[in-house]
Formats: C-alpha cells, sequence, structure tokens
C-alpha cells in the first residue's frame, strides 16, 4: 500500500466527515450518518493496519484544507 493510496483515501474521508459536519448542522441527520459511517470505515481500514499515524496526519491536512476553502 503505497503513499498515494492513504493520501487519496484520507482526502476522501476528510471531505466526507467536512460533509458530514455541514449535513449535521443543517439538519439532514440520516445523510450526515451515512457519509459519516463511510469515512469511518476507510479509517478503520488504516486503524487494522496499524498505519493510524500515517493516515491521520494525511486527514488532518486535507480535512483543514477543506474547511479553510469553504470557509472563504
Amino acid at each position: 500500500m503505497g503513499c498515494n493510496s492513504i493520501e487519496s483515501d484520507a482526502k476522501k474521508a476528510a471531505s466526507l466527515i467536512n460533509k458530514s459536519i455541514e449535513q449535521t448542522h443543517n439538519l439532514q441527520l440520516e445523510e450526515a450518518e451515512k457519509n459519516y459511517l463511510k469515512a469511518k470505515e476507510i479509517i478503520n481500514k488504516y486503524v487494522e493496519k496499524n498505519k493510524t499515524a500515517e493516515f491521520y496526519e494525511h486527514f488532518a491536512s486535507h480535512r483543514d484544507k477543506e474547511k479553510e476553502q469553504s470557509a472563504n
């Protein structure tokens, strides 16, 4: 599993988490839960493979970058 795979999955999970948070604020709770669970599934893949540190480094970067872009 290469770095590109981890980064790609981290970006997707971060996007799903941010979308879930936005949907929660808009009281779209079923959609928010679906997106959260999809993200959790991706995250768990790296927890099981003991690659959480590397994954979360990319995850946090993408999550924060996306938040900044949506704030502007």
